[in-house]
């Protein structure tokens, strides 16, 4: 269709990347050595680093390329995350309950409040106000959690990354 622009790029990606994961299967085969190196695994190398490596490089450039071209309209963005009242920030919402409701009555409760936010056309902290006063929450006030705001788990993943990729380069005698 004229006015699409088809995926062809994202769908390059990922071709890449299965065929990357599918040679990646051979070269831990290959990794394995028996008493002295065996024929066969330098020739599985032979085949497969090569076009591991292209299959990868060429995933790589493919994404720096979609990137370059890609159009962010954050205005747009905006609109289309208030036209589902704040349900896309129900996981947060559950998280944000979980250590004061339990995370199964804390997901039950924000599950109602998405069906109660979508029958009633209100947004979702308004619902899981009303969830949580039905429940007996009462003094749980459920926030608005904006979406442009809100990293859910990425800071403290990232900081568990480096601490633990820095421990290993010290445990290995590299420099800090």
């Amino acid at each position: 269709m004229p006015q699409k622009r088809n995926p062809i790029i994202s769908e390059a990606i990922i071709g890449f990347g299965v065929y990357a994961t599918a040679l990646a299967s051979a070269v831990f085969r290959a990794a394995e050595h028996e008493h002295e190196r065996a024929a066969g695994e330098w020739q599985i190398e032979w085949a497969v680093v090569p076009n591991l490596l292209h299959s990868c490089s060429s995933a790589m450039r493919l994404a720096c390329r979609l990137v370059d071209d890609l159009e962010v309209y954050p205005d747009r963005m905006l609109e289309n995350l208030a036209g589902d009242r704040g349900s896309i920030m129900s996981e947060a919402h559950m998280m944000r309950l979980a250590p004061i409701l339990g995370r199964e009555r804390a997901h039950d409760a924000v599950y109602a409040a998405v069906e109660l936010a979508r029958q009633q056309e209100i947004d979702l902290p308004a619902a899981v106000e009303e969830v949580l006063g039905e429940i007996g929450g009462d003094e749980i006030e459920a926030d608005v959690i904006a979406p442009d705001q809100y990293v859910g788990e990425a800071e403290r993943v990232c900081k568990a990354a480096i601490e633990s990729w820095t421990s290993n380069r010290t445990s290995q005698g590299a420099p800090k």
